[in-house]
């Protein structure tokens, strides 16, 4: 007979960490054409140029939570609720701070002008800005820290809570598109609803600390981690949303709204491939346990073989049917140029051997060596981008950069280290 507990560790390991992409997918997937037909693409542009500012976010806070949650996770949450109220505040101060430096830059470098805002929507990018950075940047740290403590108890339970929100601020966000003049609304409900859901969860989760007085919490340790943890998560920050800021640098907040509307439709079908990998890794990593040399290159053989085969078809019915996609979910609206379906199209394979590897490689714990080929690919796709758009001033560049330097250097470096980790191991 099935018990709960049972059900639930499956769900844990297999569905919670493919959740919050399957969310994404289905909500964009239907809030994202409602977006466009409300307020048009060059709003819908100016908007998705926001949802990419997050990156700042890792900036302003220098990697500090994530050295908070090192420590906290390394004391078991055993910490005073009166020593961690004050660093909870201190790192608050410290957040704001940040996001004063970011509004006066802001003015420095007037940033509307430096995206070519239209001086139609020009005063409301510039309050949206505001919203933006007061809204977000003060209240990032405990966003970081409650999400991990929720997952320390229940890890479904925090995924179930993470998502719910995700949800209610794209629904306040789809309410503010019908407004006069809905883009200073939709960026208040883009950061608003998250930062007051994270602070009241914030309130909840220190009840339940002992109401003691604590020096568990290492400042040597804090120091360390605050170091350690900004590379991999600037880097990760930048790699994940730098497209969207280097298109409205060079090109218009129009062609943001077409890359970002059409990466939507793309999206979806790399979700369905990821999701049908996550059963495998249960047994990768089992083989992984073991040392099964043989096994494991037989597996990853199979896998590649399997779903390379599985992505170029989906690669090629993204290409051959995009435009019925377009017609249906869009209605017309977004009409992308032949260049930038071919990119997406080349990117899907690419994305899914990516995706394999990674896997084998956290699986064989080299993560420390991921996060250096993730640093020397993001700074790559970075450069060429900038050179691509430069040069080219063409929308599908930032994806062809992406795809150049995802193969030489991603995807090649974790093959030479993978085949070196599995000449290591012992020959069955």
């Amino acid at each position: 007979m099935i018990k709960k507990n049972d059900v639930i560790a499956l769900l844990d390991e297999n569905l919670v960490p493919v959740l919050p992409r399957l969310v994404g997918a289905i909500v964009s997937f239907i809030t994202i054409p409602i977006l466009i037909k409300n307020v048009g693409l060059e709003i819908f542009g100016i908007f998705s140029l926001f949802v990419a500012f997050r990156f700042v976010q890792a900036f302003a806070d220098l990697g500090f939570a994530n050295s908070l949650v090192g420590v906290l996770i390394n004391n078991k949450f055993n910490v005073g609720q009166s020593e961690f109220k004050k660093l909870i505040v201190s790192l608050m101060k410290f957040n704001f701070v940040m996001a004063l430096l970011f509004f006066l830059v802001f003015f420095v470098f007037d940033l509307s002008n430096l995206f070519e805002i239209s001086d139609l929507y020009k005063l409301d990018f510039e309050v949206s800005f505001i919203i933006f950075i007061f809204g977000s940047i003060p209240f990032f740290t405990i966003s970081i820290i409650q999400k991990v403590y929720i997952s320390q108890e229940k890890y479904l339970l925090s995924s179930a809570l993470v998502n719910g929100i995700y949800i209610l601020s794209n629904f306040g966000i789809v309410i503010a598109s019908f407004f006069s003049r809905p883009l200073p609304y939709m960026i208040a409900m883009l950061v608003v609803i998250p930062s007051i859901s994270s602070l009241l969860l914030m309130i909840r989760m220190l009840r339940k600390f002992p109401n003691v007085q604590t020096s568990n919490l290492s400042s040597s340790d804090f120091r360390y981690s605050a170091r350690s943890f900004l590379i991999l998560q600037v880097s990760t920050s930048i790699a994940t949303q730098i497209d969207a800021v280097m298109l409205g640098l060079f090109l218009s907040p129009i062609d943001v709204g077409i890359f970002s509307a059409s990466s939507k439709v793309l999206s979806v079908i790399l979700f369905f491939i990821v999701f049908s990998l996550t059963p495998i890794w249960t047994i990768v990593n089992n083989l992984i346990l073991v040392k099964n040399r043989l096994g494991i290159i037989q597996y990853f053989r199979r896998t590649l073989q399997i779903y390379l085969s599985l992505a170029i078809v989906f690669s090629l019915a993204f290409f051959i049917f995009y435009d019925s996609i377009n017609a249906l979910v869009y209605d017309g609206i977004v009409e992308i140029p032949l260049s930038l379906k071919i990119t997406f199209s080349v990117w899907i394979p690419i994305f899914v051997v990516w995706q394999i590897m990674g896997n084998f490689m956290n699986g064989l714990d080299q993560q420390n060596w991921l996060v250096k080929f993730y640093l020397v690919n993001t700074s790559a796709n970075f450069i060429l981008s900038y050179a691509c758009l430069a040069f080219t001033k063409d929308l599908a560049s930032t994806v062809a950069a992406s795809c150049v330097t995802t193969c030489l250097f991603l995807i090649l470096p974790m093959f030479v280290r993978f085949r070196a980790i599995i000449n290591s191991l012992p020959h069955n």
